[in-house]
């Protein structure tokens, strides 16, 4: 939580223009009074995950790593427009080639035939 409020005196002003929210308790304590609308839906989402130190010795490691999952991971996954097709239910994927692989392919095969 110490990278958190220097990044807050550090930034307090940008933070203070509306395109930030809070995501999670300890987001919430630490930027709470500089984040305009804690609450937004959309903009950017400050989390605060547990520090992955071994001297951070007040969570195991199976909780310091479903925390980053669950604040980090999940949320970022979640949030993001591009899908891999694969990810997607029910899509299959093209077994076209991709433009630059098929001009490559096409190359080849002329410098073949010389």
């Amino acid at each position: 939580m110490g990278s958190a409020v220097k990044f807050r005196k550090h930034f307090g002003e940008w933070l203070g223009r509306g395109a930030f929210r809070c995501g999670g308790a300890s987001a919430l304590d630490v930027f709470a009074k500089t984040v305009t609308c804690p609450a937004l839906q959309g903009g950017i989402e400050l989390v605060i995950p547990p520090s992955v130190s071994p001297a951070m010795a007040t969570m195991t490691f199976g909780e310091k790593r479903d925390a980053w999952l669950d604040l980090v991971f999940k949320r970022s996954m979640s949030a993001s427009p591009l899908v891999h097709p694969q990810q997607q239910k029910g899509t299959t994927t093209s077994k076209r080639k991709a433009p630059a692989a098929a001009a490559t392919t096409a190359t080849s095969k002329k410098r073949a035939r010389r």
